[in-house]
């Protein structure tokens, strides 16, 4: 069965109490906060729901489609809980280590000892419904779609590239990051997904945000299809499908011409003008 991996949103379709958000921990350094917020996950008691009909925002629902019209297992990496799969019940809650936001970790902490990574690694070792990556895809033998953005590929980087050799094999990495923002060790399992997809011919085109679900859905319609499992010729196909949105010069629709030009109608116009006894109009 295949495996898609995504990314967590912003958007959370239920309430969030004040205090399963993060902004709401004791400001400490990553450890000290990370503990504090493992033991709220551990001592929450209310009402829990499906990762997978937890979260909003339209990358998401793009990838859980997919994930249902390929019957896929899906997968999540959340910034607060680790990585989880999609049928796990979660608690809600507000966590990301995106800055700027409400619910940022980073100004939590108070020292130097933040990193995107060092914390992911404290959600999976500690997290009560996290998963290690080699858990997500026991039993499963078919592909393994990782749908992120740069940032979480750096998250969880390290979990890929040591996944045993026979799997790694399997991975189909759909980003927009550039290769020079991914571990090196995984630059071949990237699919050659770019600025093609958003061509103004492109079906698929879109808000950078969604890039990555956008290029999860274009490789599961367009491509799984027609070339099974066999990377080569996936890549081969994927540059051809893009290439063809980009032949072709772009034009935008032209309204109908009238089937008589108004050249034609000059005639037509001129004697009505002629025979005109109305007078002039008030």
């Amino acid at each position: 069965m295949t495996v898609i991996i995504t990314s967590c949103s912003k958007t959370k379709r239920y309430f969030v109490p004040h205090n399963m958000s993060i902004a709401s921990c004791k400001k400490g350094s990553l450890a000290e906060v990370s503990n504090e917020w493992v033991d709220r996950l551990k001592n929450y008691s209310g009402e829990t729901y499906l990762a997978s009909e937890f979260y909003g925002g339209r990358g998401f629902v793009y990838a859980k489609d997919t994930a249902q019209k390929l019957n896929a297992n899906l997968a999540v990496v959340s910034s607060g809980l680790g990585i989880i799969k999609g049928d796990t019940k979660i608690p809600p809650y507000g966590c990301t280590v995106v800055p700027g936001s409400d619910d940022s970790v980073k100004p939590m902490i108070s020292d130097n000892s933040f990193s995107p990574q060092g914390w992911m690694r404290a959600m999976q070792y500690a997290s009560p419904v996290s998963k290690s990556l080699t858990d997500i895809i026991k039993g499963d033998n078919g592909l393994i779609l990782v749908s992120l953005s740069a940032g979480y590929l750096r998250m969880i980087g390290q979990d890929l590239a040591t996944l045993p050799t026979e799997v790694k094999e399997r991975l189909r990495i759909l980003t927009r990051a550039p290769l020079k923002d991914i571990r090196p060790d995984l630059h071949r399992f990237v699919m050659p997904y770019d600025k093609r997809l958003d061509s103004p011919l492109s079906s698929y085109r879109g808000t950078m945000s969604d890039f990555a679900s956008r290029a999860l859905q274009h490789f599961a319609s367009e491509i799984m299809p027609l070339e099974g499992e066999n990377k080569a010729l996936q890549t081969r196909q994927i540059n051809q499908s893009l290439d063809r949105l980009i032949e072709k010069p772009y034009k935008p629709q032209e309204p109908a011409l009238l089937e008589q030009s108004y050249d034609d109608e000059l005639p037509l116009l001129n004697g009505l003008r002629d025979n005109d006894h109305s007078g002039p109009c008030l």
